[in-house]
């Protein structure tokens, strides 16, 4: 539930008060009145269950708005112009990181936009916002009236951050909404380059008849990995993996299946999943193909 408190943050943070949504409000039926006596329109009450009713139930007093799509001809360097654009117009949202025990919102001051994360500037600190761990958390504009003075529109990534924006920024919402789909979808676009650029490498490797060897570097770093891995630290043994496969993308196919392994366990399941296709396109017949291909379909289940 949206507090009244959560109201007046969001009219503060906007520069007004709740008297003038009040006011505004005010404005807007009396306005829908004289269009009641001179044009047999609907009463207001009408009016608003009218709108509403075009939206689907998300729970009492919340409703979905809109559901983004990404737009025909979006590229990366246009989606980050997009939301840049937003971020500092007059429409920009305000924000709540969900992390914290008390959700407050909280006027934004700044950001930053790579390939890899969007970072936002708030008055509690820095919010980073990795696309790859976006991509598991549904994206939608949620109107939230739950018989407060203000109608308010939610884009949420559940536990992560939520950006509201006011009843007059639907359309900046939206296009906001559509840029961070084509981001959140990064990563997918991502594995596909991977494994494309993987392909002839692989290729080469299973129509050689005589197999790389590693070198005494890469098994340093693979044996190393090992005994990170053993004792839990899968970041450091992640690492040490890239690095191996770094020095000889086909020497240690193994690797492949490690990484995949362990990028599971952090729960980042597109790496999990291109890392094992790649092992399957070195190693095709390998004894534990079946159960590699398996483990790629738990991770798809886990991305939707």
């Amino acid at each position: 539930m949206v507090k009244k408190r959560r109201v007046e943050n969001y009219c503060a943070a906007k520069g007004t008060t709740q008297m003038d949504w009040i006011k505004r409000l005010f404005g807007c039926c009396i306005c829908l009145f004289i269009m009641v006596i001179f044009s047999g329109c609907a009463s207001p009450p009408a009016a608003v269950d009218q709108r509403l009713s075009e939206y689907e139930v998300l729970r009492p007093g919340v409703y979905i708005a809109y559901r983004p799509a990404v737009q025909p001809g979006t590229t990366f360097d246009s989606a980050k112009k997009e939301l840049a654009e937003i971020l500092t117009s007059k429409s920009k949202p305000i924000v709540v990181d969900n992390s914290l025990p008390v959700h407050v919102l909280r006027p934004l001051l700044g950001h930053s936009i790579s390939e890899k994360m969007l970072e936002l500037q708030i008055s509690t600190g820095k919010i980073i916002l990795p696309f790859e761990d976006l991509a598991y958390y549904p994206l939608l504009i949620a109107l939230i009236q739950e018989g407060t003075p203000a109608t308010v529109y939610n884009i949420y990534f559940e536990n992560r951050v939520s950006f509201f924006f006011g009843d007059d920024d639907l359309p900046a919402a939206k296009r906001f909404a559509d840029a961070l789909l084509f981001m959140k979808q990064s990563p997918q676009r991502e594995q596909e380059r991977q494994l494309a650029l993987f392909e002839p490498i692989a290729a080469r490797y299973r129509e050689s008849k005589v197999k790389p060897q590693m070198s005494e570097e890469q098994r340093r770093s693979i044996v190393q990995a090992n005994a990170l891995n053993q004792q839990k630290d899968y970041a450091g043994a992640i690492a040490l993996y890239y690095k191996a496969v770094e020095l000889d993308p086909a020497s240690y196919p193994a690797a492949y299946f490690n990484l995949a392994l362990l990028s599971a366990q952090m729960k980042r399941f597109y790496p999990a999943i291109t890392y094992m296709k790649q092992y399957l396109l070195l190693e095709p017949e390998a004894k534990d193909a079946r159960s590699a291909q398996d483990k790629i379909y738990e991770w798809e289940l886990m991305l939707k």
